[in-house]
């Protein structure tokens, strides 16, 4: 039962993002496309849980506690910087709409 609360705590966000995500690449005109207010934010996304994943995928003994505090704090970062991307690119899609 508890994996399947946990499953939904990521599986909803995650389809939200998603849903608001397509939302603003319809909404984005072929003039826009020049312009990326995400970037910076999307690559640190990236580097960042791309980080957490290659430290985890390692072996799981003999790591030492600062291997697993970094690999944990790349996580949370990566985390943050979602997060982030998310609200820019609701930003982004809500400034879209005024301009139309």
């Amino acid at each position: 039962m508890l994996q399947f609360v946990l499953l939904a705590a990521f599986v909803v966000p995650a389809v939200l993002f998603l849903l608001t995500q397509q939302n603003t690449l319809k909404a984005s005109a072929v003039e826009e496309l020049g312009k990326r207010p995400t970037f910076e934010i999307g690559i640190a996304y990236c580097i960042l849980i791309t980080t957490s994943i290659a430290i985890n995928a390692g072996s799981s003994h003999d790591r030492q506690s600062w291997v697993i505090n970094f690999a944990t704090l790349c996580s949370l970062s990566g985390m943050i910087c979602w997060i982030i991307y998310w609200v820019r690119l609701a930003q982004y899609k809500k400034k879209l709409g005024v301009q139309r």
